[in-house]
């Protein structure tokens, strides 16, 4: 039995034994794969273990794939244990090999794997960028599951931005594809709806709706329960318990912060930190103060392990302290435990916290009978006050530019493709030049009167041919860049048999490094700028000589390039000058098609700035006469045989 095949039938101890016996790397990176896409979610600390047994021979196996999948596992984990910055640069190595050699479902869940990370570090707009770039991935290969995941990270970015009616909207979306889907749910589907439910957890937090909060929180712990989620178990029951802790339910909110703190999570310190200062405040409520004091003890070591970025939670912890102080009536303890807070707040910067502290040093003051003390303490308060609600209106200033940003690229990105399709359908429509459909049934019907049937009907049957493949590429975003080279050959032969009775010479040539079969190309791009050569370029002639020449630009595009034999521009252009009804002239293919190209590359980012798609040289011989054209287009290309 293959390996393939043990592994589609095996269970998850059957291939641990599969694996222990296993003695060629190669093999053991297979099973090793194929575990780690359950234990990624369901066992860390085993998943850890194999990429690091993986990580320690993986050049030895000298496998793009196997590399490939290592990479994007390794990223999974990293996402999955808070460590973003590390996930970041697996992500990098994982999309350079799959952009080579991945097919589209791993790229896309690799640009989707990407959005995590970058959503998590704050980088919303590169995390958009992602999505963006893997929903068109998904346009050559649509897959439900995918979408949903999509969704799933735009949701997280809407939550981010504070757009709640998007991220509830996409959360839903994502949630229903998922719940109708008749596809059998992969362990990660299960996982992306947990992170659903609690994305929606978190939006019904912001918005104050603790109890769609907590009940959306319940759905996310009850799936990871259900499905073993032991990696992200103790997120799942934090944020249950911190919603339920929101709500006044503190009985409650205890239980799942013990359970969180329980599970002893030390990728996520700082979640671990404030689930336990968490409880110490739920203890609190319950006056159950020595038990909130070797909480709030605990909570403060860890705060503390992680320096500066925590100072703000260290002047929570001494305003918790100072509030158990205060109602022991310990008012002189309490008064050092705010001040103590307001030392932590200071180097916190944070206006908010200094103006709660400050407050209740006044008040605290005040009953001691320091009214001096009291005075002072409500002057630094005011100011804190003012400070604080200065700063919150500078945040919501940025928080709607950002907004109004956003909105624009949105709007900017749907205009976009509106615009590609639209130009795409004027391009085609206005592919065929009506001289050029006169002048070939105009040639065939001298062929029919000259009794010349045989000819007729070939060339009858070629010009059938062309005319099917243009409506056939009507409702095609790309073809493979094979049908691009046959339609122009046809294209090029109807006009050297028909036009120019035998007399144009034509040549493709395809440099070795690209498969025509499978390299996709936006539909009849070049076929504009064909017609322009004999339209413009040969004109008048009786004979001459068109050249097309394809070979690779970058990963992401070819180049294309029409050379001509003809009588050049500036001729091209004077003979319109002194033609009344060419005079107004513009070529609408070729304007249709640059205009295809540009939004193409804007929404692809696929030339530097300033770089142009297509590129128009005037050519002359040794003695400086004109001795035709050369257009360069850049054309963006993807890999059909991943679809």
């Amino acid at each position: 039995m293959t390996n393939q095949a043990k592994q589609a039938q095996a269970s998850i101890p059957e291939l641990e034994k599969y694996l222990k016996a296993a003695t060629d790397h190669r093999d053991r990176a297979t099973f090793i794969g194929t575990l780690l896409d359950t234990y990624l979610f369901t066992d860390p600390e085993r998943a850890n273990e194999l990429l690091a047994e993986r990580a320690a021979w993986l050049d030895e196996v000298d496998d793009p794939g196997i590399t490939l999948k290592h990479y994007a596992q390794s990223a999974t984990f990293h996402n999955l244990s808070y460590r973003y910055d590390e996930a970041q640069v697996s992500l990098e190595n994982a999309i350079q090999l799959a952009t080579s050699s991945g097919s589209l479902l791993e790229q896309t869940e690799l640009e989707l794997d990407s959005c995590v990370s970058l959503t998590n570090q704050q980088e919303l707009e590169l995390a958009g960028r992602c999505i963006e770039r893997a929903e068109r991935l998904m346009r050559q290969m649509p897959d439900e599951h995918l979408q949903a995941r999509a969704l799933c990270r735009r949701g997280y970015i809407y939550l981010h931005s504070r757009r709640h009616t998007k991220a509830i909207h996409a959360f839903l979306q994502a949630f229903n594809i998922l719940s109708y889907s008749k596809r059998k749910l992969s362990l990660r589907d299960q996982y992306c709806f947990t992170l659903i439910d609690s994305g929606l957890g978190r939006v019904y937090t912001q918005m104050v709706e603790f109890d769609k909060a907590i009940d959306a929180f319940q759905r996310a712990l009850d799936r990871g329960r259900q499905f073993g989620l032991r990696g992200r178990l103790a997120w799942y029951l934090a944020n249950l318990g911190n919603a339920l802790l929101n709500n006044n339910q503190y009985v409650k909110a205890s239980h799942y912060l013990t359970e969180a703190i329980a599970t002893e999570d030390e990728n996520n310190r700082s979640l671990l930190a404030s689930s336990i200062a968490n409880l110490g405040f739920c203890y609190i409520e319950q006056r159950l103060y020595e038990e909130a004091e070797t909480m709030l003890l605990q909570s403060e070591e860890l705060y503390l392990e992680g320096g500066e970025n925590e100072y703000e939670n260290l002047a929570t912890i001494e305003f918790y302290r100072a509030r158990i102080q205060a109602e022991r009536e310990d008012l002189s303890q309490a008064i050092a435990h705010l001040q103590q807070a307001g030392q932590w707040a200071e180097k916190s910067d944070s206006p908010r916290v200094q103006a709660d502290v400050s407050r209740q040093l006044a008040e605290l003051y005040a009953e001691t009978g320091d009214f001096r003390a009291a005075y002072e303490a409500q002057l630094t308060f005011e100011s804190h006050r003012q400070a604080f609600e200065a700063q919150a209106e500078i945040r919501h200033q940025r928080e709607i530019e950002n907004l109004m940003k956003a909105e624009a690229r949105e709007r900017e990105a749907e205009l976009l493709k509106l615009q590609a399709s639209q130009l795409q359908l004027r391009a085609l429509r206005a592919q065929m030049n009506p001289h050029f459909l006169f002048n070939c049934l105009n040639s065939i019907q001298s062929f029919i009167s000259t009794k010349d049937a045989s000819t007729a009907s070939k060339y009858l049957a070629r010009f059938a041919m062309l005319m099917r493949q243009s409506l056939e590429y009507i409702n095609l975003e790309y073809i493979s860049l094979e049908d691009e080279i046959e339609f122009l050959s046809n294209y090029l032969d109807l006009n050297c048999n028909l036009r120019f009775d035998g007399n144009l010479t034509t040549d493709v040539r395809v440099d070795d490094d690209l498969e025509e079969d499978i390299i996709g190309v936006p539909t009849m791009i070049l076929q504009p700028y064909v017609e322009n050569a004999v339209e413009h370029g040969l004109r008048g002639r009786k004979h001459g000589h068109i050249q097309i020449d394809f070979s690779l630009y970058n990963q992401e595009a070819i180049r294309a390039v029409i050379t001509d034999d003809g009588v050049g521009r500036e001729m091209v252009r004077d003979m319109h000058a002194l033609d009344p009804t060419r005079k107004q002239h513009r070529s609408r293919g070729t304007e249709i098609t640059l205009r295809r190209l540009n939004l193409l590359q804007r929404s692809s980012a696929l030339l530097e700035e300033g770089e142009e798609p297509v590129t128009i040289s005037d050519l002359y011989d040794v003695d400086g006469r004109a001795a035709g054209t050369r257009v360069e287009v850049i054309i963006p290309i993807q890999d059909l045989s991943l679809s």
